[in-house]
């Protein structure tokens, strides 16, 4: 079994801390991965800004964030290692709300780069959408 840890910085995020664990628990399962820890992190416009810049060096908000544990033993904000760590996945409820996204999706994305997904060339970017589309897919059906 997975371990999901959800960490909310705001109570108004409550809802969306449930959804995500449930969205993440299955698209694990959906993709065979049994026995790893995620952490997710629901933060705030300024928060998700302040990691963006920090870490991307990008000033503005964004959707959300993944730092996968294979790319680096300490480039992480929020640091939890274990050989079975897949990573952290950092998002904004507030941002996804604002922009009429999917929180569902954000979190599939999100899994998807810790396992090495990309979409940097157009080939990539197709077969990552491609999963995540499968993912959601899935998800929508069995919850």
């Amino acid at each position: 079994m997975n371990r999901i840890v959800v960490e909310a910085t705001k109570r108004s995020f409550e809802k969306e801390a449930f959804r995500v664990r449930s969205v993440a628990r299955i698209a694990l399962r959906l993709l065979k991965k049994d026995g790893y820890t995620l952490n997710l992190f629901l933060l705030s416009l300024p928060e998700i800004q302040k990691i963006n810049y920090q870490w991307r060096k990008k000033n503005t908000p964004t959707n959300v964030i993944s730092f996968a544990e294979r790319d680096s033993e300490e480039q992480f904000p929020k640091q939890s290692f274990n050989k079975n760590h897949l990573g952290e996945i950092y998002v904004s409820p507030e941002f996804i709300r604002v922009h009429q996204q999917s929180i569902d999706h954000m979190v599939v994305h999100g899994i998807l780069h810790l396992l090495g997904y990309d979409h940097i060339k157009k080939i990539d970017a197709e077969k990552m959408e491609r999963r995540e589309q499968w993912l959601l897919s899935r998800i929508t059906k069995k919850s």
